[in-house]
């Protein structure tokens, strides 16, 4: 599946009506290709990003574009598999495309970063830059670490450290923890992270379980295993239909645990949950009220140009790695029109971006963005109400990215480009 996306208003800013004047210019377009999940059970996951991306590269495009031209939007489905993702870094490579982008799996994540590791390797002088806004593996920035792959996107022991932080300080309540995640690296690493941090937090972990992904249909056997081990507090990194159906099973069964998940604030989760989801936890990156008035003004603004009602941090972290890119732009002007991506590059690590939910930097040494983060409770004194319930997401915690980041891993020896 490929489409071209173009804000109509850019366009007509540019002097253009349409794609076929625009490819009549002499100055090549900036092109991002969006390789993601858009057909498949989690589809409905791979959609919050486009509508992002689409957000925000008609901004910068009314902002300027890049290079004389509009930047294109080139939507490439993946179809959820790590094979379906590389056959689409190979079409986004025959179309000339200089930046990719993705976020659903760390799976394809790990799959686009080896592709594109051997692509700029072979060719130094027209490499691809991989902007990563979700996929969270601590691989990615570890032992996969590489020059052109930036990464816009929390990981387990960031997220960890920020709630044994919360709960030793007695502003999150847990003590007897159960972990339940995806059999894969990103619940691997949130199920090793929060065995790590138990000590520090000061909870005892009563019980944890790996599953398939994206497979399991019914998971009131699991919620049965945590009800029985006398958990008070569930800690899950599930995403999409998986984390979607662990509510639903606690929820009909009556689970009493509390649960402190990172992707709660994804659709469905919040009204599937009815009167249940009062008292949970979400941690991440965004949340409108904690950002004040420039947070609220995105959110309007959002609501405005797409007619989505809720923004989410899927929404948010492809924004926010957008609006970097083009913050990093500014700082590179193409000479005779020839886009030098390893320029970009460069610019992406010196570049310091002032975002609605702050200050957001990139570390040199592994490319892992210095993110603030965020830890709410659903509320009904939240500010911003969500899913048309009377629940919003009230903030509780929020911790500058210097404080929540982790030390580079050992593992990446990043070779930078020469």
């Amino acid at each position: 599946m490929k489409k071209v996306f173009y804000s109509t208003t850019s366009l007509l800013a540019f002097g253009l009506s349409g794609p076929t004047e625009l490819l009549a210019q002499d100055r090549a377009p900036l092109q991002v290709a969006l390789i993601e999940t858009l057909s498949g059970p989690e589809a409905a996951t791979g959609a919050l990003f486009v509508t992002a991306a689409e957000y925000e590269i008609a901004k910068l495009n009314e902002d300027g574009g890049y290079n004389g031209q509009p930047m294109k939007l080139v939507l490439l489905d993946s179809q959820g598999t790590p094979s379906g993702a590389s056959d689409r870094v190979t079409e986004a490579v025959e179309q000339g495309i200089q930046v990719i982008m993705q976020g659903t799996s760390s799976g394809i994540a790990g799959q686009i970063i080896e592709d594109l590791r051997r692509y700029n390797t072979r060719h130094p002088t027209s490499p691809i830059i991989y902007i990563n806004q979700a996929a969270e593996a601590r691989e990615l920035t570890g032992a996969k670490c590489q020059f052109y792959h930036f990464k816009f996107a929390l990981d387990a022991e960031m997220r960890l450290k920020g709630v044994a932080e919360a709960i030793k300080s007695e502003k999150v309540e847990a003590t007897q923890v159960y972990a339940i995640n995806q059999d894969y690296s990103w619940g691997h690493d949130i199920e090793a992270a929060v065995k790590r941090n138990a000590n520090v937090a000061g909870y005892t972990v009563v019980g944890s379980t790996l599953h398939d992904v994206s497979k399991i249909q019914d998971f009131s056997p699991y919620v049965s295993q945590i009800s029985t081990s006398g958990a008070d507090t569930v800690i899950t990194g599930n995403w999409g239909t998986d984390l979607l159906r662990l509510v639903k099973a606690a929820v009909d069964a009556n689970l009493k645990a509390r649960f402190i998940a990172m992707f709660l604030d994804l659709p469905g989760n919040v009204k599937g949950a009815g009167p249940s989801a009062e008292g949970q936890y979400n941690v991440d990156v965004f949340n409108a009220e904690a950002s004040g008035n420039r947070g609220l003004a995105l959110l309007e603004d959002f609501r405005a140009k797409t007619g989505t009602q809720d923004m989410v941090n899927s929404h948010f972290r492809a924004i926010l790695a957008l609006q970097f890119l083009g913050e990093a732009l500014k700082q590179v002007d193409p000479v005779g029109g020839k886009i030098n991506v390893k320029a970009i590059a460069m610019a992406m690590e010196r570049t310091k971006l002032d975002s609605a939910a702050g200050v957001v930097a990139m570390r040199p040494g592994d490319h892992q963005a210095i993110l603030p983060m965020t830890i709410t409770q659903v509320s009904k004194d939240a500010a911003v109400k969500v899913e048309g319930t009377e629940f919003g997401f009230r903030p509780v915690v929020t911790i500058a990215g210097e404080n929540a980041i982790t030390p580079v891993q050992d593992t990446c020896k990043m070779q930078r480009a020469s």
